[in-house]
């Protein structure tokens, strides 16, 4: 179960990270965009832990 996880959270890393790439590429906003991926991504994170 390990490894499905691990591949499935590769391949959705790998789709966000293209759709980040996408989004920058398209807009004048990029700290903004930037700040607030990470942002949420580090929220994600802080969920992830305490559950």
């Amino acid at each position: 179960m390990n490894d499905v996880m691990r591949d499935i959270t590769a391949i959705a890393m790998a789709v966000i990270g293209l759709a980040m790439l996408a989004v920058v590429i398209k807009s004048q906003n990029t700290a903004g965009i930037l700040n607030s991926t990470f942002t949420g991504f580090g929220n994600l994170l802080t969920a992830a832990s305490k559950g």
